[in-house]
This record gives structure tokens, sequence and C-alpha cells, in this order.
């Protein structure tokens, strides 16, 4: 009888699972330890449990999206645009208030007062900041 040959095969090093593999591998082995000793009812009942319990989170996350995207939302605020100054049509018919003296005699002394405000030099040399002394030195 003639023998086949057989094919050689070198051994290689296992694998070690990565460390996402290496958690849920002990997380199952931990959730197999927990059933092992549990009744086929209480198993069922557990998956029952677990799977009532993803759902309800589920349809909690689902009604709090929805009343997100409901939610009124405030008025955005949008500025009317500045008017802007021009020629203003001549007043033909001036209010009683715009030929009384009183008004014109303050009107007048504003204008002075806007006058001696815009000729006055406000800046003055002699007043300089203080120099400062940035060697400070910290001791105990």
């Amino acid at each position: 009888m003639d023998q086949v040959p057989q094919q050689q095969i070198a051994p290689q090093i296992p694998k070690e699972p990565s460390q996402i593999g290496r958690y849920f591998n002990e997380a199952a082995a931990k959730f197999n330890s927990l059933t092992k000793n549990l009744s086929p009812r209480n198993k069922k009942f557990l998956g029952y449990a677990l799977i009532g319990l993803v759902g309800f989170a589920f349809l909690v996350l689902i009604m709090a999206v929805i009343a997100a995207a409901t939610k009124p939302k405030a008025p955005q605020v949008r500025p009317a645009p500045t008017p802007i100054s021009g020629n203003f049509a001549p007043i033909e018919n001036p209010s009683r208030w715009a030929t009384d003296e009183g008004v014109l005699a303050i009107e007048a002394r504003l204008t002075d007062i806007e006058a001696q405000i815009s000729k006055t030099d406000l800046t003055n040399s002699t007043l300089q900041p203080p120099e400062l002394d940035f060697e400070v030195e910290f001791t105990n």
C-alpha cells in the first residue's frame, strides 16, 4: 500500500485576542458563571428582562429626540437696519416750539458750548504714566 505524503505544517503561535476581545471574553465568562446555576425558566425570564430593559432605554431615547425636535425654538432677533440720514425735505409748517424764544436761546447756547468743546485741546504733555520698576525679587 502506498502511503499518501502528509503536508508538513509549521507550528504557529496562537494569536492573543485584542484588548476588546479579552474584555468581551471576560464579560461572557462572568455572565455564564452567573447564569449556569439558573433554571431554564429563570434564564428565560432574565433574557426577557434584558430585552425589556434595552427596549425601554431605546424608547426613552426616541422620546428625548422627539421632545428636542418639537421644542419651540427661540425667535432669532434681526435688528432693523440703521436709517440712513440724508437730505430731508424742508419743514413747511414748523411747530410752535421751533419758533419759541426760550427754545431758540437754548439751541444757541448749545451751539456755543459745542464750539467751545471742539476748540478745547485735551492733550496734556505733562501728564505721563509713571515709570514702572519690573525688577521685582521675591525672597523668603
